[in-house]
């Protein structure tokens, strides 16, 4: 489960929102309050404007922590509310964040 947070000052409302991370890194000075508790939510900082935290974020820390996931949870198992795999989803959200990238 992730916070998710609407941006008023870049229209990420109703159906966008945005993560902790895009939050403190790209919305930083927005208008900007969290929204909701999400487990299948995915971020759409990138719909508005440049994503800053696609590129800047630390790729050895989020390197770190997808083996840690991978160890300590039973992810293979687990499913979202949409009752597909959780490695399913993160490694679609993975793939749409590489396109999105290039």
């Amino acid at each position: 489960t992730q916070d998710i947070y609407e941006c008023k000052t870049c229209g990420l409302m109703n159906t966008f929102c945005c993560c902790s991370e895009c939050a403190k890194t790209c919305h930083a000075g927005h208008d900007y309050k969290l929204k909701t508790l999400s487990q299948t939510a995915y971020c759409d900082c990138w719909v508005k404007g440049p994503c800053k935290s696609l590129v800047a974020g630390d790729q050895d820390v989020r390197m770190s922590l997808f083996k840690q996931l991978l160890k300590d949870t039973n992810s293979s198992e687990l499913y979202n509310d949409k009752g597909e795999p959780l490695l399913f989803s993160l490694l679609q959200t993975v793939i749409r964040q590489m396109r999105e990238v290039r």
